[in-house]
């Protein structure tokens, strides 16, 4: 990025009429996207706010603006991981909910104007977001994208390595069995950042990929963390059949 033609910065109140409207136009093309606009009225309304709250310590917007006019072109959100993580905290164990509350971030959005991409700008957003007071503190970092997104596999990989395609999002315990933490269904892809060494990809005793050194020195799921791993293997079955029996009916 030219830093004599733009310029990241921390959100401000004048912002968030326009923040909106761009994040809008990047993904109006994605149906089902999973995007919150209504959340994210509320972490900004918490990050602005002049009373202290455990959000500002957790979450950070920043955005990208052009230094001649002042337009803001891009966006970049984050903070503790998402809503996809409420099923999974209900299974951790105490210390271990701790261990994950802390060391675990998410990149909830990166949008930059397509008038203003290739540019460098979300690359520069990334790395400043990741290099922020609440980065620093991740052992991991995640972020999660849809295939069909023109170009946007290309872009994630190159800030950080792309978890395989198809794969479930899945962590190591103490004991070398990998956990499942997300399935990523109907085209969404994870992109992983570990910032600690220790925090790599390794196989678990079964020889599928996992996500290792995150959780230190405590068990790490309580026994009904596993069936509801296994609740959601018969989810994403299920859901895979109502796919295939609708794409019988439209092709009949």
């Amino acid at each position: 990025m030219d830093r004599s033609l733009y310029r990241v910065r921390p959100v401000a109140p004048r912002d968030i009429a326009v923040v909106q409207e761009l994040t809008e136009l990047c993904h109006e093309h994605d149906e089902g996207n999973g995007k919150d606009p209504s959340g994210w009225k509320v972490l900004v309304e918490h990050l602005l706010s002049p009373i202290p709250n455990p959000i500002q310590e957790h979450a950070v917007i920043l955005v990208a603006e052009e230094v001649a006019t002042r337009i803001v072109v891009g966006v970049v959100t984050a903070g503790p991981a998402g809503k996809w993580a409420v099923e999974l905290r209900a299974g951790l164990r105490p210390e271990a909910l701790e261990q994950f509350n802390r060391r675990v971030g998410e990149i909830y959005e990166v949008a930059v104007h397509p008038d203003h991409r290739r540019r460098g700008i979300g690359c520069e957003l990334m790395n400043e977001v990741c290099g922020s007071s609440v980065g620093r503190r991740w052992w991991l970092g995640l972020w999660f994208f849809h295939d069909q997104d023109a170009g946007a596999a290309a872009f994630h990989g190159r800030m950080a390595p792309l978890w395989p395609q198809g794969n479930p999002l899945m962590v190591l315990e103490p004991g070398g069995s990998g956990v499942i933490i997300r399935y990523l269904n109907n085209g969404m892809r994870a992109v992983f950042a570990p910032f600690r060494s220790g925090v790599e990809v390794v196989q678990d005793l079964r020889g599928v990929q996992a996500i290792a050194g995150l959780f230190t020195g405590v068990p790490w799921t309580a026994p009904r963390q596993r069936r509801g791993a296994a609740h959601g293997a018969r989810s994403a079955k299920a859901l895979r059949k109502q796919e295939k029996k609708a794409r019988g009916r439209a092709r009949g």
